[in-house]
């Protein structure tokens, strides 16, 4: 029987996040990953993405996974599609190297969501991929991100401050569901895009696993 995460242990001001201001995106230049022919020495590329956005159980998530799809080798995230795009497909696919033709392969990267660089580039180099959002209610997501960001010595302000002036995107913008999920849905199809929630599972972790298994075409947790 699966067991829930971790609760958190304290909870956040009482401040509403509903009318912080957004948050401008940066502007940048686009960096294209080289693809080359495949070959048979040259690993294939995921199936699904979780991505995210961060607090949402999808550290518990990649536990159920682990065992029952191929994740990429040596490290739970790859931020390629945030942080490494520059190195190429290549470089990417060199995390799923022993990954069979028949197995299913997917990687778990939470801060994914709210970027639109980001998924104009899953569209373009993995079309047919299936997109796992996990959603929390935002207040409590923020807070538990900014715990951790302050935790690290990454912010310093106090949490109301970092909400209203902070330049931390996974704070703000990854709170606003609707606009980044109607964005995933445009790209990949709605019925490739599975929507999941934290309180479920709080609530039922075996329920929501099989769930989440079951929109990846995984067999069941146990």
């Amino acid at each position: 029987m699966l067991r829930q995460p971790a609760g958190e242990r304290a909870h956040p001001p009482k401040k509403c996040l509903a009318h912080a201001p957004g948050v401008r995106q940066t502007d940048e230049p686009e960096l294209i990953a080289k693809d080359r022919s495949r070959s048979p020495d040259v690993a294939r590329l995921p199936d699904f993405l979780l991505v995210g956005p961060p607090r949402t159980g999808t550290t518990w998530l990649h536990g159920v996974l682990y065992y029952r799809a191929r994740l990429p080798e040596r490290t739970k995230e790859t931020h390629f599609f945030d942080m490494f795009y520059y190195k190429g497909l290549d470089w990417y696919r060199a995390y799923f190297r022993r990954c069979p033709d028949e197995a299913m392969a997917g990687e778990v990267t939470p801060t994914y969501f709210s970027l639109p660089r980001v998924r104009e580039r899953i569209a373009r180099d993995l079309p047919g991929c299936k997109i796992v959002c996990t959603l929390r209610d935002p207040v409590m997501r923020a807070w538990s991100w900014y715990r951790v960001l302050h935790r690290a010595g990454r912010i310093r302000a106090d949490f109301e401050d970092e909400i209203l002036n902070g330049a931390e995107p996974q704070l703000r913008e990854a709170n606003r569901y609707a606009f980044h999920l109607r964005a995933w849905r445009e790209r990949f199809g709605t019925a490739n895009v599975g929507v999941f929630f934290y309180d479920d599972l709080v609530m039922d972790p075996q329920r929501f696993a099989d769930s989440l298994l079951g929109f990846l075409g995984l067999c069941r947790a146990s």
